[in-house]
Order: structure tokens, then sequence, then C-alpha cells
């Protein structure tokens, strides 16, 4: 008899232990390991482009659900795309072709100023959207997050609200790793 409940307390402690050491770890220490962390910075709370997109009557094609139902990488170029946006854009459609499948559920968006030449403009790869507004509202939210350098990723989700952004210090790899688990955990088909 003493044998068996040495046995018991012996399993578990077994089964116990690792359960208490993880529990410690967590909360005690505050330890979190260094798990996957996404490249991009995370826009906390995400923002409804809702908000800046229906300020401009003037500019219908701006609405917020130009955004809707696909995610979308959205570049801010209020001059034109001239080398820097056309390296990102660049980024993107790598970022997209490597996708495969999952290619259809992600798409890009270029916004320039309203008096943006057409030559600015000219030879934006297909498959971009191009919306021409007055961006410095743009500019102002994107600023307000310490995200407005040149060149910047913006990240939109398909409820048409800015999640995230991708500086042009991260690469195409790290963006297509963010992206594909995104996908992968947003289960929309």
């Amino acid at each position: 008899m003493n044998r068996g409940r040495a046995m018991l307390a012996g399993l578990l402690v077994l089964f116990a232990a690792p359960l208490v050491a993880a529990y410690g770890l967590y909360y005690g220490i505050g330890w979190r390991g260094n798990g996957a962390a996404a490249a991009g910075t995370l826009v906390r709370p995400i923002v409804a482009l809702s908000t800046i997109a229906a300020r401009d009557p003037t500019y219908p094609a701006m609405s917020a659900d130009r955004f809707k139902g696909r995610w979308t990488l959205l570049q801010i170029a209020p001059d034109g795309c001239r080398a820097t946006c056309r390296q990102r854009l660049a980024a993107g459609r790598a970022v997209r072709g490597l996708l495969h499948m999952d290619a259809a559920r992600v798409r890009q968006a270029l916004i320039v100023g309203d008096n943006t030449s057409e030559t600015a403009v000219s030879g934006v790869q297909p498959g971009v959207a191009v919306y021409r507004t007055k961006v410095e509202d743009w500019q102002r939210l994107f600023a307000s997050r310490h995200a407005d350098a040149p060149g910047t990723i913006y990240l939109i989700d398909p409820g048409a609200r800015w999640m995230a952004f991708y500086p042009p210090s991260i690469g195409a790899d790290a963006l297509h790793r963010d992206i594909k688990r995104l996908l992968a955990l947003s289960g929309q088909p």
C-alpha cells in the first residue's frame, strides 16, 4: 500500500512539475520566450480607414470600401512613384507571387497626390490600384504613429483597418513571412 502511494505521488510530481515551472516562468519572472515575432510594427489600436477616406467628398473613389474584402499592401507617394516607391512595389509583387494560391487574398494599392502628373505614375506595375486623392490626412495619420518614412508599406486588413506597417528597412522576405503567417491565421478562404 505504501509503495502504491509513493508511485501515485511520483506521477503527480512528474505531471505537475512542468505546469508549475511554466506558471512560475510566465507569471513569476515574466519570461515570454523569443517566439516568432512579426517583422512589421503593429498599430495599437488599429485605425478604421473610414475616418480618413470618407472626409474627401470630391474623391468618391477613396471610400473605405475600396479596401474591404482583401488584405492590402498600401503605399503613399504624394509626388508620384519614384525609385524607392518602385522598389517597394516590386517587393510587394514578389511577396504576392510567393503566396501562390493565397495571392488573390492580397492586393497592392498606391495613393498619390491629386496634383501628381500622369508621367509620375506611368509604368507602375500591373495589378497595383492607383488612387489619386489629397494625401495630407493620410500623411498626418501615418506620421502620428511614426510610420511616415518614404517607402513604408502599410498593411490594411479586409475590414479596411490599418493594422501594421513595414518601414523600408524591412525586406521582402520578412514581409512575406508575416503575410503568410497572417493569411494562415486569418482562416478566410
